[in-house]
């Protein structure tokens, strides 16, 4: 999860990138909630949670892109498909997500 705390301080935009398993358990309502019941309301909240998206997919993703591209977050939850820490060990091209922390953070 990237933070600007300066930013986040007001009333922070929030963005989710993962899969189903953020989408299903609604995380964004749910964190939306807890902040909100901290004083931090987000002003908005957006997401990215295609079933079964890896880090890959999504950085490839044209949909996933367009809101990386709005910037401003002030935080990203990332979410990483559940195989594919030990697929990253198989395969060195999933490891590839890493290397895209500076897209997320402009």
């Amino acid at each position: 999860m990237f933070v600007d705390l300066a930013s986040a301080a007001a009333a922070p935009r929030v963005l989710f990138v993962g899969n189903s398993y953020v989408f299903v358990n609604d995380l964004p309502q749910i964190f939306s909630s807890v902040a909100g019941s901290a004083g931090h309301a987000p002003s908005e909240i957006k997401s990215a949670t295609p079933g079964g998206a890896t880090l890959l997919q999504h950085l490839s993703s044209p949909a996933t892109l367009k809101l990386i591209d709005e910037g401003n977050w002030d935080i990203v939850i990332v979410q990483a498909h559940s195989q594919e820490a030990a697929a990253s060990e198989l395969d060195p091209v999933e490891r590839a997500p890493t290397n895209h922390q500076g897209t997320i953070r402009s």
